[in-house]
């Protein structure tokens, strides 16, 4: 069996799925947001685990409540977001 180099096999992998790079702008917009989400998700996650490991050595337990308060403040601007969003289209509705 014949054994390929790791850039020949990533060549190979995206010839194979050429409809991903697709040259309808539609499609790269869709694409790239898709892709700036998931980096995103990614990186939030990784900067919480090392913050929250830092933070750990000098709270101890009271980290949770770090950890806590940020969510409670992403769900209130989610609220308020929401909120902002109803009231704009009652506002445009009449």
């Amino acid at each position: 069996m014949r054994s390929y180099s790791p850039i020949i096999t990533i060549v190979a992998i995206i010839g194979s799925h050429r409809n991903v790079f697709t040259k309808n702008p539609k499609k790269q917009k869709k694409l790239k947001t898709r892709i700036y989400l998931r980096l995103s998700i990614i990186t939030f996650f990784f900067i919480g685990c090392f913050s929250g490991g830092f933070m750990y050595h000098y709270l101890k337990i009271k980290t949770l409540f770090v950890a806590a308060f940020f969510l409670l403040i992403a769900q209130w601007y989610d609220y308020l977001w929401l909120k902002f969003h109803v009231i704009k289209r009652k506002a445009l509705r009449h």
